[in-house]
């Protein structure tokens, strides 16, 4: 996705001052650590109007920079290079955050969310808070975190909104110690065959699945009855909802043995596609590790729709959608080593008269909808 020009000045003023040193710099523009944030933004303008991008110098003898893992993407959308070739590799990019330590709690509160890893700062977005946690060098390092990792951490708040891990209580649901000696399975994909049943329906174990659930969710008597199926299985629960309402959140949060992954209603934009990137990291993370996987994406539609308003899309589904959700359904499968992700996609049934929303579901499922 690239920038047109009358929102481009505003998307740079928008990135932090480590962005725009980092984008500087990839621009060939000298000295990017010792001009002020209006400088920048005032040269890396100039530069773009230019369309003349000066190579950056290789002759630097002064201290080595810390490259940006977002800095590329953020310059081609700028230039417009490589729109073609947007990837998954490519929108799977996190800004880099930096710990603010502007009081210390002797406090210690218990977290939980996803890794994520922007440059060399490990953090991850609490589950049920709007906090971030962030996790130190030598901690990291020592249980090699990676990007989609589900921690469990006891952190002492930092800031507003931030906070700082003392210890690590478990690593993608097992204890260190355990997670140390680990090692990532070798998968090859095989014909699911099983199927688990509920009320009078039944879902296939390591396939796409579609259901249509009663609105509003947390009355929802078919849901309940997967929510209560799953549970009895061996394997990591994940539930996935954006834009959900206050009720619906607390309804699902009330269930133990299951991640959940959600927006607010009417929250900020980008938090579905990071969320939805975490969520598929996750998965990849726990597949890998001989870990079975429930995946329930609540309202499809509304996943989609969320993901758009992310990539501001003119038209609907933009590229950067299609490109999560397929990944998304791409991790559904039954593998060797009885290990599978089972996904279960559904809808409203406020919608089932919607053709377009009809022949979307019916193109990853692999049963026949019955309206």
């Amino acid at each position: 996705m690239n920038i047109d020009c009358e929102n481009k000045q505003q998307f740079i003023e928008s990135l932090s001052v480590y962005e725009l040193r980092g984008l500087a710099r990839a621009l060939g523009i000298k000295s990017p650590t010792t001009k002020i944030r209006e400088k920048l933004i005032e040269e890396i303008v100039g530069t773009l109007r230019t369309g003349e991008v000066p190579q950056p110098r290789d002759n630097n003898k002064g201290r080595p920079s810390k490259e940006l893992a977002n800095i590329k993407v953020i310059l081609d959308m700028l230039t417009g290079k490589n729109e073609s070739q947007s990837t998954y590799d490519k929108l799977a990019v996190f800004n880099q955050d930096t710990p603010v330590f502007t009081t210390k709690s002797d406090r210690l509160d218990k977290m939980s969310g996803v890794a994520r890893i922007a440059g060399s700062v490990v953090y991850f977005q609490d589950l049920r808070s709007p906090s971030k946690v962030f996790i130190g060098e030598n901690l990291a390092k020592d249980v090699n975190i990676c990007s989609g990792d589900f921690l469990e951490v006891e952190a002492y708040k930092i800031s507003l909104n931030q906070y700082y891990a003392k210890n690590i209580l478990s690593l993608n649901f097992m204890p260190v110690d355990k997670y140390k000696q680990c090692s990532r399975l070798p998968l090859e994909r095989v014909l699911p065959s099983q199927f688990m049943g509920y009320n009078d329906g039944c879902i296939l174990i390591g396939g796409r699945n579609v259901v249509e659930l009663e609105n509003p969710l947390f009355i929802s008597n078919t849901f309940k009855s997967i929510l209560d199926y799953i549970n009895k299985q061996p394997a990591c629960n994940i539930f996935v909802g954006f834009n959900m309402c206050y009720e619906d959140k607390y309804y699902i949060n009330s269930y133990q043995n299951l991640v959940s992954i959600t927006t607010d209603y009417e929250s900020e934009c980008k938090c579905a596609s990071e969320k939805l990137i975490d969520t598929i990291n996750l998965i990849s993370n726990l597949n890998a590790l001989g870990k079975s996987v429930n995946l329930i994406v609540y309202d499809f539609a509304t996943v989609v729709a969320e993901l758009d308003k992310c990539y501001q899309a003119k038209q609907t589904p933009s590229q950067e959608s299609l490109i999560l959700v397929k990944k998304l359904i791409s991790l559904a499968g039954a593998y060797n080593q009885n290990v599978n992700t089972t996904l279960i996609a559904t809808y409203c049934d406020q919608d089932k008269n919607n053709e377009t929303i009809k022949q979307e579901l019916l193109k990853i499922s692999n049963n026949i909808l019955k309206m």
